[in-house]
């Protein structure tokens, strides 16, 4: 990779990424080795947009055709979605930026005809020169 390439600005991107992580560390499930998802200490109130956004997001969910299926299938933690009920002031808002970033996600092309999140993360390599999300 060449000092400006994609792959360089994604590994910045990516280290922002983990700082902000460790900032907000109480928002995040952490994955126990035993594979057990720790609940967050949600409030009631909490508990109950985050069931509002699940059934709000149903839709898009069972459909297989909907571009952002398989990425939205995978971002339904509850540390996730309260991510978007917090950053939006209603559940339909935060339902709708859901929708939308899970689209983008699925459907955003790479600079060498990748196409998803997920296939550009695995196309570039680590300052390393390691593959990444091996």
């Amino acid at each position: 990779s060449s000092p400006s390439s994609p792959c360089n600005t994604l590994n910045t991107a990516i280290s922002a990424a983990e700082v902000s992580i460790q900032y907000n560390r109480a928002l995040i499930a952490i994955m126990p080795k035993s594979g057990d998802v720790v609940p967050l200490d949600l409030t009631t109130e909490e508990q109950q947009k985050i069931a509002d956004l699940r059934s709000l997001l149903q839709p898009i969910l069972t459909d297989k055709e909907f571009p952002g299926f398989v990425e939205a299938s995978k971002h339904l933690d509850d540390g996730t979605l309260l991510r978007f009920l917090q950053a939006r002031p209603t559940v339909q808002d935060a339902a709708d930026m859901f929708e939308t970033s899970m689209e983008w996600r699925g459907t955003v092309q790479g600079w060498d005809g990748t196409q998803g999140v997920d296939a550009i993360y695995n196309a570039c390599e680590s300052p390393s020169g390691e593959r990444m999300n091996q």
